[in-house]
């Protein structure tokens, strides 16, 4: 911020360094604000990509199993419709 841009003329190095304090104390409030909210947008988008993870995760485990109990389902009827040829044979 230069000399003109200071609402009041500036009378004294005290002036200029209480300005100076003034103005850092805006701009330190000014940047806390802009990264907690790029740092909430950030997380907020983690979230919703980790949640998106889970529901895909969930969903492949869920076809997975349905999947392995139907193989599982057909080795046992295989199973034992051979049993029974096995029986009738002897």
């Amino acid at each position: 911020m230069s000399h003109s841009q200071f609402p009041h003329p500036l009378k004294t190095d005290q002036d200029l360094i209480a300005a100076a304090k003034t103005e850092a104390q805006r701009l330190r409030r000014l940047a806390v604000q802009e990264f907690g909210s790029t740092l909430l947008d950030d997380l907020g988008d983690m979230w919703r990509g980790g949640n998106a993870l889970w529901e895909r995760t969930r969903l492949h485990s869920e076809q997975s199993l349905t999947r392995r109990a139907q193989r599982l389902q057909a080795r046992w009827q295989a199973h034992q419709k051979q049993r029974a040829r096995n029986q009738n044979a002897s």
